[in-house]
């Protein structure tokens, strides 16, 4: 429970609204934050299935390498939008959408287990 903690899942997940409302304003948080939590009980669902039958190995080490790919592609897309000083392409708008999805599927699959 502790290296759960640790994956910074709690972060994501309250702060998923603030976290998309600044980095694209013009995108409804709200309904991004609704979407990212029928993401995860889909998730967390399937990956029941999966590791009984794969193995818990697999998915754990698969899992904390897509989570800090996701966190990091996460934190460039605010450094970068930080030292631009201007908003956003509409073009990069999606990127902090998928990594947090994307940090949410490989928690529920490995590292939420």
């Amino acid at each position: 429970m502790f290296f759960q903690q640790l994956g910074g899942i709690n972060a994501v997940c309250f702060y998923t609204v603030d976290i998309l409302k600044v980095a694209n304003p013009n995108f409804d948080a709200n309904i991004a934050s609704i979407i990212i939590g029928v993401v995860q009980v889909i998730f967390v669902l399937s990956s029941m299935f999966l590791v009984d039958r794969f193995g818990r190995k697999i998915f754990l080490v698969t899992s904390d390498v897509i989570m800090g790919l996701s966190l990091t592609a996460l934190g460039l897309f605010f450094y970068f939008k930080q030292q631009t000083e201007t908003n956003t392409h509409s073009s990069m708008a999606f990127i902090p959408l998928i990594s947090l999805i994307s940090f949410i599927i490989a928690y529920s699959a490995g590292a939420g287990k």
